[in-house]
């Protein structure tokens, strides 16, 4: 067995765009997860499932995870390297913000009127709902 090293020029020519481009992932990509770095799991946690309706499925000191529907878990997020951090920068590197797909529209503007009712700054764009975590992760509810 070998340890070769990375050649990124070649890894970097398969991209189909500028690697620099947000647009590099294909519209029809399908994430099953994400994982999110936040500053507190208590204040997230029940961000995710009081204000979003996501159910507790595994928690730990520094993680949790939640989900709908009974699934292992849509979103998992943790401490280990951002515990009582800042929000990140506007244009910081990292994740830009992901989509959530919602079974039905009505789904959405339950979402809407729950984090309106908390206070969240809430953008609404063709039937979609954006907002931003306690964390300052971006995130997009849309209906199916």
């Amino acid at each position: 067995m070998d340890t070769l090293p990375l050649d990124l020029e070649d890894v970097l020519r398969e991209l189909d765009g500028d690697p620099g481009d947000p647009g590099a992932v294909p519209a029809a990509t399908t994430v099953g997860h994400v994982h999110l770095k936040v500053s507190d799991i208590a204040a997230s946690e029940d961000f995710y499932t009081r204000v979003l309706g996501f159910d507790v499925m595994a928690h730990m000191p520094s993680a949790s995870f939640v989900s709908a529907g009974g699934y292992h878990h849509h979103v998992g997020m943790n401490v280990w390297h951002s515990r009582g951090g800042p929000m990140p920068a506007p244009g910081a590197l990292g994740l830009r913000s992901y989509e959530v797909v919602l079974p039905e529209a009505g789904d959405v503007e339950v979402a809407h009127n729950r984090l309106a009712a908390t206070g969240v700054k809430v953008e609404r764009s063709n039937g979609s709902v954006a907002a931003t975590d306690p964390s300052g992760n971006r995130f997009l509810l849309r209906a199916a």
